[in-house]
């Protein structure tokens, strides 16, 4: 039985593995990454662990021992404004089986969310288009046009509601 979880052929040391005691092969020059990342499933099976369950953890917030990780996770480096987590989704989103359950359970988290940003767009503006009954005067409403004044006041105050009746006014 091979006791080596690599495969590789080059000069290495041999190391032994922390749960099952199997030597893994240390590699004197450096090894390709998907080697490297069999690798470590494989250990983290030998540990009777999926990578996502190891994964899960990791991201558990309550967990202090592994917030260094989180904080490698959730990092935006300056020259990389999109980092390892939005790649992830990315990859996620890029696979049909992954993109319907990221769609399912981002749904109502969204809807939730655009409703909060159009209630406080809405409250925004409240004011702007308020006005009291001594400003309404026969020349303010034969020169008032409740389109311009609605929509301009929208494009400025109101971006993510004005782009949702945009959206719904459009026709095929």
């Amino acid at each position: 039985m091979n006791n080596n979880h690599s495969s590789t052929t080059q000069q290495s040391t041999q190391t032994p593995c922390c749960f099952c005691g199997h030597l893994l092969n240390t590699p004197k020059e450096s090894v390709p990454q998907d080697e490297r990342i069999l690798n470590a499933i494989h250990v983290l099976q030998l540990g009777r662990l999926s990578l996502f369950s190891a994964l899960l953890k990791v991201l558990d917030p309550m967990d202090k021992a592994f917030a260094t990780h989180r904080d490698r996770i959730y990092a935006c480096p300056k020259d990389r404004p999109n980092g390892k987590l939005a790649q992830l989704l990315d990859r996620l989103y890029e696979d049909h089986r992954g993109k319907a359950q990221l769609l399912a359970w981002m749904e109502p988290r969204a809807l939730q969310s655009v409703a909060r940003k159009v209630y406080d767009e809405m409250d925004d503006i409240k004011h702007i288009l308020s006005g009291t009954i001594d400003t309404i005067t026969p020349e303010f409403l034969l020169e008032w046009d409740i389109n311009s004044t609605v929509q301009k006041t929208l494009e400025e105050h109101a971006p993510v509601l004005s782009e949702i009746l945009e959206s719904a006014a459009q026709s095929n």
